[in-house]
């Protein structure tokens, strides 16, 4: 089943770290900046900042958290198979 979510970030939003076991998504920042925390190949973690019109891959397996590092509201859309 597929699934889609709009959220709203405020700044220091937090979402929690988390594995995308067997549920492959798209997040879609559409308004402002939310920065990515991915655990990389080498097992550290890779900082990636995505802006507004920009999309992050989330494949299976992927470990990830992000925050709104910003003082600004942020907004993205996520799309993803519900398990």
């Amino acid at each position: 089943m597929l699934r889609a979510r709009a959220i709203v970030f405020d700044p220091g939003a937090v979402v929690t770290l988390h594995k995308h076991q067997s549920r492959p998504s798209v997040a879609y920042i559409i308004e402002g900046e939310m920065t990515e925390y991915r655990v990389g190949r080498s097992g550290k973690y890779v900082v990636l900042v995505k802006k507004s019109g920009e999309a992050a891959f989330e494949g299976n397996n992927v470990v990830q958290w992000w925050k709104n590092e910003t003082d600004r509201q942020a907004r993205a859309v996520s799309h993803g198979y519900r398990s």
